[in-house]
């Protein structure tokens, strides 16, 4: 009888350990999935402003074209007014796919950070477990 209370007290000591360390695991799993949805957002949104530029440099593309032809037509029309009223049309298209152009442009250059806080805290993760357990990280030689 004695020793089955011994065994029946060792067994959850022996066992409290990796019940901490499942613990730790199922809230590090959470925190973890808790940024990778965070850093979802924010590249779902840059990919919505990447497109939005491309349409909009897309349509204010093909109306400089359009108007540039009909501004070239009315140049050889009679009227002064006409011909202004055309080349302002066209520069509030080109405007108008400028903007386009750097929206696109400013999605680009924000491409490279994309989820990059969830890349840290795994590289630190890595190496948590390369202190604790004596690992070596592998190398790409």
């Amino acid at each position: 009888m004695p020793r089955q209370i011994i065994h029946g007290r060792r067994i959850p000591r022996l066992l409290a350990p990796l019940a901490r360390a499942l613990q730790e695991g199922a809230s590090a799993v959470g925190s973890r999935w808790e940024l990778a949805r965070l850093e979802w957002a924010v590249e779902r949104g840059r990919i919505v402003q990447s497109l939005a530029g491309l349409a909009i440099l897309a349509i204010g593309g093909m109306l400089v074209l359009a108007f540039a032809g009909l501004a070239l037509v009315v140049t050889w029309w009679d009227t002064d007014r006409r011909v202004m009223v055309a080349w302002l049309v066209v520069g509030a298209y080109l405007a108008l796919a400028l903007v386009g152009l750097f929206m696109w442009r400013f999605a680009q250059m924000r491409k490279e950070q994309r989820f990059a806080a969830l890349r840290a805290e795994f590289t630190a993760d890595r190496a948590w477990m390369a202190r604790q357990w004596g690992w070596r990280p592998k190398r790409d030689d």
